[in-house]
C-alpha cells in the first residue's frame, strides 16, 4: 500500500491510461498533472512499482495541513509516501515539519521519501526543509549518463549536521509510456519509492523496519561520475 502526498492536487484513475488499473483513494478534489505523472512514475502500469494493492494520494497544499496527511497514511496502513513538498524560504533547516516525519518515521514505522529540490545552481542550493529529516530518504536527480544533475539541490544543515540527498536516482528526461514528461527531483523520487515498494513486497518485514529499507538502499548504491568515497556531497550514497 503506497502513498503519494502532493502539494497541487491529485491523481485519479481515470485521470490516465497508465492509472487505469490502481485502486486509488483521494483526500483533495482538483486533479493535477504533477501528481499524476509522479503516481505514472511511481505505479503506474508503466512505472516501478507496478501492481501495488492500493495507492492514498493526499493534497496538501502547505505545511499546516501535513499532520492531517500523515494521519490519514497511517489510518489507510500505507507503508511507503513519496512526496516533492518543500516550504519557501527554509531551504536546509531542520523545521518543525522535519522533526514531524522524523516522528511519523520512527513511531509509526512508515518509510518517506522527499524529493531533494531542483535549486542547486542557485545560492540557496540547499535541500528542502521535508528532505531535512534525519529518517527521511531524500532523492536528487542524476542523468542517463550517470552524472548528478546539476539542477539537483544539496546541502548541510550546520546546526544539527544532517547531510543530504540520502541517495539519488534517474531524474532527467524521464520518459514513461513514451511521453516525455520532463526532469526534476520530483521525478527522481517516485523511482526510490517505487523501488522500495518492490523491495517491501519482495520483504515484507521491510514494511515495519524504515531503518533496513535505509540502510539497504545506501549500502548497495552505485556510485555517481566523480564520486570517490562512500559519501558524495550533491548524490549522497550514489544512484540507487
Amino acid at each position: 500500500i503506497v502513498g503519494v502526498i502532493e502539494a497541487y492536487g491529485v491523481a485519479y484513475a481515470n485521470s490516465d491510461s497508465e492509472l487505469g488499473g490502481l485502486d486509488i483513494h483521494t483526500m483533495g478534489t482538483s486533479s493535477d498533472e504533477h501528481a499524476i505523472d509522479v503516481t505514472r512514475v511511481f505505479c503506474g502500469s508503466n512505472g516501478l512499482a507496478r501492481g501495488v494493492d492500493k495507492v492514498y494520494i493526499y493534497h496538501s497544499p502547505g505545511s499546516s495541513s501535513m499532520i492531517s496527511a500523515m494521519d490519514w497514511m497511517v489510518e489507510n496502513a500505507v507503508d511507503v509516501i513519496n512526496t516533492s513538498k518543500s516550504t519557501a524560504g527554509l531551504n536546509g533547516q531542520y523545521h518543525w515539519t522535519s522533526a514531524l516525519l522524523d516522528y511519523y518515521v520512527r513511531y509509526e514505522c512508515i518509510t518517506y521519501v522527499n524529493s531533494a529540490g531542483n535549486d542547486g545552481t542557485e545560492s540557496d542550493s540547499d535541500t528542502c526543509n521535508y528532505g531535512m529529516g534525519y529518517n527521511v530518504i531524500t532523492v536528487g536527480a542524476t542523468d542517463v549518463l550517470n552524472n548528478i544533475s546539476t539542477y539537483s539541490s544539496y546541502g548541510v544543515d550546520s546546526g544539527i549536521h544532517t547531510r543530504k540527498p540520502t541517495i539519488s536516482a534517474p531524474g532527467t528526461n524521464i520518459i514513461i509510456g513514451g511521453d516525455n514528461i520532463g526532469s526534476g527531483t520530483s521525478y527522481s523520487a517516485p523511482v526510490v519509492a517505487g523501488v522500495i515498494a518492490k523491495l517491501m513486497d519482495e520483504y515484507p518485514l521491510l514494511k515495519v523496519y524504515p531503518e533496513f529499507v535505509i540502510a539497504s538502499i545506501i549500502a548497495s548504491a552505485t556510485p555517481v561520475n566523480g564520486q570517490t568515497g562512500d559519501w558524495d556531497t550533491h548524490a549522497g550514497a550514489g544512484r540507487i
